[in-house]
């Protein structure tokens, strides 16, 4: 039997049920284009005025103003020289349909009376191109395009609050494809940039890299995706075999933790997806004895599978990945392990006997918060309250129940950065800046409020920019008291 670890958090939810191996390969739809609208013009960077972009009017182009950054590469529109993925079934386009050239500028085939023409772009090359199509952008910025041969009319204009953060979110991607697509990749240039967000597109390859899993040297990243794929293959194969013996206690928990993983996300209720994340914790609990397979591991699996995910799938949070080639899922599913291994390595000490770095996580955030705010220390131990009791769950779980997805895979770009301490010394001073940020309401209350409101902090309306906010503060708490040990003993 597993050893119980320390406080597991209780859960009423159903048991988890045994899932099926593989998946079919069937086909999906894409939006169709005529979904995209009119409505605001921006030029890109290095392009005439004449040549304009335009917002989308619609609800959802509204959404994206002032939220998260990464959003505004999201929409779903087809390369304007690349074949649709031979697996996505696409529905003609009208003559009015868009194509992308490239991020931040998309031009309409209505009205046009010559060829269209590309903007300048960063290439990469053919073999990165096939690893990570994404890449080559597939998708333009929500609501950005534009018809040449049309000047645009005076409702059609937007803000200049708009266009500079549309022209900011343009020179943004090009930064970091400049990057990544270099022969040798910068790493310090790369984790510079990606303090403060990765674009969406460029995230999987990006988290890949700063994590080492990616070699640097483009030349060599095929082989090595290539042989470490084939090695997770290898591995399951092997542990689930008929000549393993299986664990039968630590695979029955795993099935009953998987389906209680980030359930309000539909992609998270299929068969597939769990079938999925019981063979990657499966696994890497049995290559590391030392700790098993411990509750709260299953959260950590669930950005790097939706940010590999997202790079085939346009409506991630929406996909079936049962609908996708197997050869997708084999890779998505492979270089998720893989990551997931190389994070754990990390913070190791989480999640062995006694949990010790988590213990002493929990010391460092206490001595912490009494220097940044002593009041607030001094009013939680009146109450009888003690820190294990609601931050052992912000550092098994990396606050992944406290934070919705999106805030997390933003806040984990910033951790990557700081690779490879962002998870075990960074994420204290996060935790520091999320108690603190409640301060004056935690000093009005007592005990069993205190308790009840820490289980179930009220964000569930925070945005990107609130957890950009917050990690804000937590570098500078980080650059003064970094080297000051002394007030992180207990």
């Amino acid at each position: 039997m597993p050893q119980k670890k320390y406080m597991e958090v209780p859960s009423d939810e159903p048991r988890g049920r045994n899932i099926s191996s593989y998946f079919r390969t069937l086909s999906i739809k894409s939006k169709s284009s005529d979904e995209v609208g009119l409505n605001h013009v921006v030029p890109a960077p290095g392009t005439p005025v004449s040549r304009l972009q335009t917002l989308k009017n619609s609800p959802e182009s509204h959404r994206h103003v002032g939220a998260d950054s990464d959003d505004d590469w999201n929409a779903n529109v087809d390369s304007f020289d690349s074949p649709p993925p031979k697996h996505i079934e696409h529905i003609p386009r009208r003559s009015g349909s868009v194509h992308s050239l490239g991020p931040g500028l998309v031009m309409s085939q209505a009205n046009t009376s010559g060829p269209l023409r590309r903007t300048p772009q960063l290439e990469a090359s053919p073999q990165l191109e096939a690893l990570y199509p994404s890449l080559t952008p597939a998708r333009e910025s929500p609501g950005m395009r534009a018809s040449p041969g049309r000047d645009p009319a005076p409702d059609d204009l937007a803000t200049s609050a708009q266009i500079e953060e549309l022209n900011a979110l343009n020179a943004k991607f090009l930064r970091f494809k400049k990057v990544i697509t270099a022969d040798n990749v910068n790493l310090a240039e790369l984790k510079r940039l990606s303090w403060n967000g990765i674009p969406r597109e460029l995230r999987a390859v990006s988290w890949q890299l700063l994590l080492g899993y990616l070699p640097t040297n483009a030349s060599r990243r095929s082989d090595a995706l290539a042989r470490k794929r084939a090695e997770y293959t290898d591995g399951v194969a092997q542990v689930l075999g008929a000549d393993h013996t299986r664990d039968t206690a630590m695979w029955h928990q795993i099935a009953i933790d998987v389906p209680r993983t980030t359930q309000h996300i539909k992609l998270y209720t299929y068969a597939a997806t769990q079938a999925a994340l019981q063979r990657i914790l499966y696994l890497w609990a049995v290559r590391h004895p030392a700790s098993g397979y411990v509750q709260g591991i299953n959260d950590l699996c669930t950005p790097f599978f939706q940010t590999f995910l997202a790079s085939h799938a346009p409506d991630v949070e929406l996909c079936d990945p049962a609908l996708l080639p197997r050869a997708t899922m084999d890779a998505v599913e492979a270089d998720t392990f893989w990551c997931l291994t190389k994070l754990l390595d990390t913070i190791q000490d989480n999640y062995i006997h006694e949990q010790p770095g988590i213990l002493r996580q929990v010391r460092e955030l206490e001595g912490l918060v009494a220097r940044i705010d002593a009041e607030l220390v001094v009013h939680l131990r009146a109450q009888g309250v003690e820190f294990m009791q609601f931050a052992f769950r912000w550092m098994n779980c990396l606050l992944m129940r406290e934070l919705n997805l999106e805030m997390v895979v933003r806040m984990w770009d910033t951790y990557l950065s700081e690779t490879p301490l962002g998870f075990a010394t960074f994420h204290v001073y996060v935790c520091a800046a999320f108690l603190v940020k409640f301060a004056d309401e935690l000093k009005d209350m007592e005990f069993q409020e205190v308790i009840m409101f820490l289980q179930n902090p009220p964000t569930r309306d925070w945005g990107v920019k609130n957890m950009e906010l917050m990690m804000s503060e937590a570098f500078i708490w980080q650059s003064l008291y970094k080297n000051a040990a002394a007030h992180l003993r207990a």
